[in-house]
């Protein structure tokens, strides 16, 4: 913002972030967009006898585990130690019904997430796998893609899980509404009015899981949207 009259443009990755800058002071004329990208063809969807073939494989659960996948840096911005929470209330809310949350992402919140992993003893139901290379090698086995972060300007990871048809559970904060759709016929998941207390959110997000749990065309129909 100091600088921007040194500036002959400035870009950014959303429109959300276009006017986070407008509402500082910068000229919106000189202010352009440029959404980030993936690479489309390697996070495709797969059928639902490849899905339970990757959930034997990658994680020696049953086909009708629900897995839900989180991607993100194990630091503030993504709310990782929110994920045990959320997975102890879901817990609670689905009763016998099987799920497995599946963590990918390092940082120095790791031995944090994992004290809480056995605080809620939550050893079969949450795994902390940390940085993998490829993760749509996870995704394939994934039922529906959660990202609980404060907030986002775009989320490459969100992108990814949305290319490859997955629902996603993620914050109305940032960029993510625009990025799932929102104000479109086409929205790929579903935003959670956060209040940033963790028991209030744990319980928020717990519950829209549960939803896409018992709902199945429900999570194929957000899905293709956001393939879409």
């Amino acid at each position: 913002v100091v600088s921007q009259r040194y500036l002959a443009r400035t870009l950014t990755c959303s429109e959300y972030l276009k006017d986070w800058l407008v509402e500082r002071g910068h000229d919106a004329s000189r202010i352009g967009v440029v959404k980030l990208g993936i690479e489309i063809d390697a996070f495709s969807p797969v059928e639902e006898q490849t899905r339970a073939d990757a959930k034997r494989a990658r994680f020696d659960v049953a086909p009708e585990t629900v897995v839900v996948t989180f991607v993100g840096r194990l630091d503030p911005q993504k709310r990782p130690y929110l994920v045990p929470l959320i997975a102890n209330a879901l817990a609670a809310l689905v009763g016998d019904q099987k799920f497995l949350i599946v963590m990918l992402g390092d940082g120095y919140l790791w031995p944090g997430v994992m004290e809480r992993v056995e605080q809620y003893a939550l050893d079969g139901l949450v795994r902390v796998l940390g940085t993998v290379t490829r993760p749509q090698d996870y995704l394939v086995a994934t039922d529906i893609f959660l990202l609980p972060s404060v907030s986002e300007g775009i989320s490459i990871a969100v992108a990814e899980a949305m290319a490859m048809a997955l629902p996603v559970v993620t914050a109305h904060a940032g960029a993510l509404p625009e990025q799932l759709g929102v104000g479109t016929v086409h929205v790929g998941g579903i935003l959670v009015n956060h209040t940033l207390n963790e028991d209030t959110d744990a319980q928020l997000y717990a519950a829209e899981l549960a939803r896409l749990f018992n709902d199945p065309k429900a999570r194929r129909r957000y899905g293709a949207a956001a393939r879409r």
